[in-house]
């Protein structure tokens, strides 16, 4: 039994705020990811080690894709439940589409880290 269109705004209005706030993180993920990259490009090493700057990156690599990842299981899993967070299909392309971008920052992160990591051996 539904109470009408009433209950569904707020259910809705919750839904949505959780989408504003999940985006929200995917973007600050994006955002340290990149801003490890460039400020270890620009400094050269971040620690003063290759090894520890390589460690350390893979580790942020493996923490940006961790969350990608699990929405990815989540619509898996819980697809129906999942479903509805999206009103159309084609905001759940576009959420797909984010997810893996956020994926494929953090496997082009773990890369650089790990090339960080392997090179520093050749430089010291």
């Amino acid at each position: 039994m539904s109470d009408g269109p009433a209950a569904v705004d707020p259910e809705r209005a919750e839904l949505a705020a959780k989408n504003r706030r999940a985006i929200a993180w995917l973007g600050l993920m994006v955002l340290a990811g990149a801003a490890w990259v460039v400020v270890s490009i620009l400094l050269g090493t971040i620690t003063g080690r290759y090894q520890a700057d390589g460690i350390i990156g893979v580790i942020l690599g493996l923490y940006i894709s961790s969350f990608p990842a699990r929405h990815f299981v989540d619509l898996l899993i819980y697809w129906k439940t999942e479903a509805r967070r999206f009103p159309t299909r084609r905001s759940l392309g576009w959420w797909i589409a984010l997810n893996a971008a956020v994926l494929l920052v953090g496997w082009l992160v773990i890369v650089f880290a790990a090339a960080r990591f392997t090179a520093g051996s050749a430089r010291t």
